[in-house]
Order: structure tokens, then C-alpha cells, then sequence
């Protein structure tokens, strides 16, 4: 991949994280957002909405590569259609009439397309039958995505962490030994510079595998985080309930990821607590 005119629709914090990187390696990167206001350069702002039908007019012309990282701006099942229906069935409809050809469609989507609740292991082959409209409506834009003829790459990206940390995180010093415990859910994190170098990994590699699961090396439960933030700072350690003995959530396994070549800059939640602001000062 060399010299290649790559837009970023959906603009925020990861594809900032991108941009860099990339221009670095002598791309040329534009980013379309609604208020594209915070784009700075390197990267080229375009102001402008997926849903609009006259989307084609607003994009530049000869883009070789397309990074879907838009998000819902609710937590709300319309605002998701919105997102990842509207929007992206518009964007797909206007690079189907593309005369340029496109070399790679990077789609990102979530670890919510998993019902596992089990603490059980999943990979990419794994059952994808989610409970949430999330993650169906995430399996639904996935779908789309294969359906369409362009070449495209799934990137499904756990929790992301690495700009505050967890406000229960902070509040140790008013912990007591009787505090309730954090949940012992498990869940599937990755830091944000993680997250970011390893989509600009996927995109400087041959298109082979259509699904990569975007996750740290360690599966774990705010339990065991606090747990071992409080042992790092000598705070009296939460009650502990012999009720809570039920393994739930799921564990994500990032083998492929790893097999591509990738590798962590933080690869489990102790080295990324290391970078949260006066959490283990």
C-alpha cells in the first residue's frame, strides 16, 4: 500500500488516531464528519451526513480505500439504523456507482454481535446471535458489506479505553472493605491507540481473512480490575460474595489478529493502566 487517497467516514478520536500514521507512510487522508470543526491537519475535513442523498457530490474523486468508523449519536435503536442502515446503505450505493475501483472497504463493527453469555471463548467463526438491537443491527450492516461487490474487511472492535479512566476507578480512596464489588462479567477491551494501530495494520496487509476481532489479550471482569488496581495501592480489598460464582459475558479471542502480524502496544488492562492519569500515583 503506497501513496493511496483513503477517506475516514465517521471522523472521531480513532480515525484522528489513523490519520497520522498513515500520511506518515505517504497517504493522502480525508475525514467526513457533521461537524468536521476538530479535523485538523494533515488530514482534509469534509463536511458532510452519510444519509444524504447527494453524498456522491461531496465526496472527493479517485478514493482507493474507505474506513467506516461512524457511530450512532444515541444509544438508541433508530439513531443505529440511522448509522449503520441509512447511512452505510447510502455510502455503499454511491461507491457502487464509483468509476474509480475500490481497493478496500474497512467496516467497523463491535463485539455485540456475540450473545455468548456464558463465559465461553468465541472467535470469528463463532455463532453471532445477539439478544440487543446493537448488535443486530451491527450483523445486518455486516451483512451488507459482504453482500456488496466491494472488497471488503470486518473489523469487530471491543470496548474502547485509554482516554479517562472508569469513574468507579477513581473513587477508591471512598471505598470501604463492605463496598459492593464490581461486576464479575466478563468483557472484551482494547485500548484506543491499540485499536487504531491495528486497523491501519489491517490496511497495509493483503485483503485474506473478511472478520478480525479487535481485542486486547486478557478477557476480564471490572472485578479483577479493581481488585488489582486496589492491591497496587494498598486499599482494603471489596467483599467478596459466594453468590457471585456464575461465569457471564464472553471472552473474545484475538489469535488471528495476532497471526496477521499484529502486536499490542498494550497487550492486557494492567499496561493500559499505566497510562491513566494518577490512577496508581
Amino acid at each position: 500500500m503506497s501513496g493511496h487517497r483513503i477517506l475516514i467516514a465517521g471522523y472521531g478520536d480513532l480515525g484522528q488516531r489513523m490519520s497520522i500514521p498513515l500520511t506518515d507512510m505517504g497517504h493522502q487522508v480525508w475525514g467526513l464528519n457533521r461537524t468536521p470543526s476538530s479535523i485538523s491537519p494533515p488530514t482534509i475535513p469534509l463536511e458532510g451526513d452519510l444519509t444524504d442523498p447527494d453524498l456522491q457530490d461531496l465526496l472527493p474523486p479517485d478514493i482507493d480505500q474507505f474506513i467506516y468508523l461512524a457511530t450512532p449519536s444515541r444509544r438508541e435503536e433508530a439513531a443505529y439504523r440511522k448509522t449503520y442502515v441509512e447511512g452505510l446503505s447510502n455510502l455503499l450505493r454511491v461507491l457502487h456507482k464509483s468509476p474509480h475501483p475500490i481497493q478496500r472497504f474497512l467496516f467497523s463493527s463491535s463485539t455485540s454481535v456475540y450473545g455468548q453469555n456464558c463465559g465461553e471463548w468465541i472467535d470469528e467463526e463463532s455463532e453471532t446471535s445477539p439478544s440487543g438491537f446493537r448488535g443486530k443491527i451491527l450483523l445486518q450492516a455486516e451483512s451488507r458489506v459482504r453482500q456488496s461487490a466491494l472488497p471488503g474487511q470486518i473489523a469487530r472492535i471491543g470496548g474502547l479505553y485509554g482516554l479517562n479512566p472508569p469513574r468507579w476507578l477513581l473513587s477508591h480512596e471512598k471505598r470501604t472493605i463492605d463496598t459492593h464489588p464490581p461486576s464479575e462479567s466478563f468483557s472484551n477491551r482494547i485500548h484506543r491507540d491499540d485499536a487504531a494501530t491495528a486497523l491501519v495494520h489491517l490496511l497495509t496487509r493483503p485483503l485474506d481473512h473478511s472478520t478480525y476481532l479487535l481485542v486486547d489479550c486478557q478477557p476480564t471482569h471490572a472485578g479483577e480490575i479493581d481488585r488489582w488496581v486496589r492491591s497496587q495501592k494498598n486499599l482494603p480489598q471489596p467483599a467478596t460474595s459466594s453468590q457471585n460464582t456464575r461465569k457471564s459475558g464472553k471472552r473474545c479471542r484475538n489469535r488471528r489478529l495476532l497471526e496477521s502480524g499484529f502486536r499490542f502496544r498494550y497487550p492486557t488492562y494492567r499496561e493500559g493502566a499505566l497510562n491513566w492519569p494518577d490512577l496508581l500515583v
